[in-house]
């Protein structure tokens, strides 16, 4: 595999070049992003995008963009992009030789005899971004740099307002801060610069993937003052922003350290490795995962569907244990939360705490060790798999037969989450097929757990119970003359809707299907359901498939569940169908590889989206790097070396 290169004919083509975004995350949870020539397309996009404790658990966008403007043989050229209402001004775009990504974002601009490149990364564990200049051909260049700074979370916009805070200068350098209650952003340079204060607001910079998407999209930025430098034939400096004072002497062997560090993207496995490190971070509750880039955070479901990919598949079981202990901090009444921290956190999740054990049973897999994870967890399983059977939050319970049932008016608990007008799309109330396996696949797991252990009271507790979990849901999701598993079983119904959430019951550890009932699924999955980009959410001939996923958030909510395409799903197809035919199948994960990697070139550079539409163009959509999507790639990786 070549590094991932764009040319000028493309990057001067803006249908093609601001469709393509890059992406730069760091341990600490910071991030630098925007469109592959640096015209931003979101609100989520900046330069210097960082956790601030103080204010929530959100991003801040601090410094959104570094403007620069080159002048030689008397000749200004601006290099910025940005869009403003009705025009596309500077068009630095058409300067830009090529964008590369070998180990970080790298731009080439050429005018004439003229080469300059631009190099963008992060410090691995400081909220600092480092831009390194090269004049690799000409005699000598003026660059200015214009720092345009924003100082809010990244789900609003800035306006023009007045700043309470004075600039300071500092050696090599300045310090900003637009509000008080935002850490200081600190400016320097490597190497002898001018700084000219000449503050000015630039109004109306648009977003236009954020008009299409429904929401506010002009933001006014601020210009605290300029640098003025003199580059010569041969030689570099670099720029810093950060949120704490740097010796500006040390910036070079910075740059030059962490660029050591960073592996070269010339495989497959080497993308996936960074697009897998840039989810996980340290905060200020423990190590987390990320759930998506550019606008979610720390998702309980997708944590734990994403670990076994991110964290296990990788041989890093050590970290995937400390995400789970930073999790388990907020485990209540047997949930764990959905979404949000502190106060703030919402536990509208039936499967979160469900996931959790299969996330356990990988970590078994992996590591021969049922004893240990049930010495460390076993209070934690036990008491999980009693508030399921007792009964706990939005009427989960485990019903006479055994089985899961769960719902409440107005809410959404399964992964199909989307609400439409206060209401969810798919509700799902009663027993639903993924969360039924996921149950069965807890009380087996444990019960083998508590089997390794001798403990008696568990094993006396949950005698017998798998296997009548096993007897009831194949009565009750069974349909012999459909040949599939109902999506959702209730007292009034059976909902037949051909969904992708009955492949768990054929690809989890614990097996609820024969081997008979698994090849009719797989079949009319195949059928119904299967691309090469993921799984469709529904049938293409169900009466309330939705092909494409665009618009407001109204719009987009009523398409999420409707047959859109999640990649993350194809983890439980390949798995399934490993499982029923082996060796055979791997031809098959070949080709859905084969797509994985001309997608990295689109969208996500480096990375797999959230969604696709679910018709034959398969474009990209919604989030640009989605964890459990870029997990499940990695980790049918693993499973095909396993077969092989």
């Amino acid at each position: 595999m070549k590094e991932i290169r764009f040319n000028k004919k493309q990057l001067s083509d803006l249908s093609f070049s601001l469709s393509r975004e890059y992406l730069e995350a760091n341990a600490v949870g910071a991030y630098s992003s925007s469109s592959i020539v640096n015209c931003h397309t979101r609100k989520y996009h900046g330069l210097l995008t960082v956790k601030q404790p103080q204010l929530g658990a959100d991003n801040y966008v601090l410094l959104s963009s570094l403007d620069e403007i080159v002048k030689f043989d008397g000749v200004r050229h601006e290099l910025a992009t940005h869009q403003y209402p009705g025009v596309v001004a500077p068009s630095g775009y058409q300067k830009i030789d090529s964008f590369s990504l070998l180990k970080i974002p790298t731009w080439v601009y050429k005018f004439g005899k003229l080469v300059l490149k631009k190099e963008l990364l992060l410090v691995s564990d400081k909220n600092q971004l480092l831009i390194k200049y090269s004049l690799i051909q000409g005699e000598e260049v003026h660059l200015t740099l214009n720092p345009l700074t924003a100082f809010r979370r990244i789900h609003d916009l800035s306006q023009k307002r007045p700043i309470n805070k004075e600039l300071k200068k500092v050696e090599g350098g300045v310090e900003i801060s637009m509000d008080s209650d935002f850490d200081s952003l600190f400016m320097h340079c490597s190497k002898e610069v001018t700084f000219v204060r000449d503050s000015m607001w630039f109004n109306r910079n648009q977003y236009l993937l954020e008009e299409d998407r429904g929401y506010d999209h002009e933001e006014d930025l601020f210009l605290c003052g300029h640098f003025e430098l003199i580059l010569k034939k041969g030689e570099s400096f670099v720029f810093s922003a950060s949120t704490e004072s740097v010796i500006p002497e040390e910036l070079s062997k910075v740059f030059a350290r962490e660029l050591n560090i960073k592996p070269a993207l010339l495989s497959l496995e080497a993308v996936l490795e960074r697009a897998a490190d840039q989810f996980i971070s340290k905060t200020s509750r423990g190590m987390e995962l990320c759930a998506g880039f550019h606008w979610f955070g720390r998702w309980g479901r997708d944590t734990f569907i994403a670990l076994p990919g991110l964290t296990i598949a990788r041989g890093q079981t050590d970290l995937c244990v400390k995400i789970i202990d930073t999790m388990l901090k907020d485990l209540e009444q047997g949930l764990l939360t959905n979404i949000g921290v502190g106060e703030v956190k919402e536990y509208n999740a039936v499967d979160a705490s469900l996931w959790f054990f299969w996330t356990l049973c990988e970590l078994a897999k992996k590591t021969g060790d049922k004893l240990g994870i049930w010495k460390k967890y076993h209070v934690q399983m036990t008491d999980i798999l009693n508030a399921y059977k007792e009964g706990t939050l939005f009427n989960i319970k485990m019903d006479h037969d055994g089985l899961i049932n769960c719902g409440a008016e107005g809410v959404a608990l399964t992964w199909m989450d989307a609400k439409a007008y206060g209401e969810p799309v798919t509700p799902r109330r009663g027993k639903p097929v993924e969360i039924n396996a996921l149950w069965y696949n807890a009380v087996s797991f444990a019960f083998d757990c508590a089997k390794e252990a001798n403990d008696h009271k568990f094993m006396l507790a949950w005698n017998g119970s798998a296997a009548r979990i096993k007897k009831s849901f194949n009565k009750a999701f069974w349909d012999q003359e459909k040949g599939y598993l109902a999506d959702v079983v209730t007292s009034s119904g059976s909902d037949w809707s051909m969904r992708p959430n009955q492949l768990f019951s054929i690809s989890l550890q614990y097996n609820l299907v024969d081997k008979r009932k698994a090849a009719s699924i797989l079949k009319n999955v195949k059928k119904k359901l299967f691309t090469p980009f993921g799984m469709r959410t529904l049938s293409m001939d169900d009466a309330h498939f939705k092909p494409f996923y665009f618009g407001d958030q109204t719009n987009r909510d009523r398409a999420y569940h409707q047959g859109i395409i999640w990649p993350w799903l194809i983890g439980a197809y390949c798995e399934a169908n490993l499982k029923l035919h082996g060796k055979v199948f791997l031809s098959e994960i070949d080709k859905i590889f084969d797509s994985f990697t001309s997608e990295i070139k689109k969208n996500g550079i480096g990375s797999d989206s959230e969604l696709y539409h679910g018709v034959t163009s398969y474009e990209a959509v919604g989030t640009i790097s989605q964890a459990w999507s870029v997990s499940e790639i990695i980790r049918i990786n693993t499973l095909k070396k396993e077969y092989q």
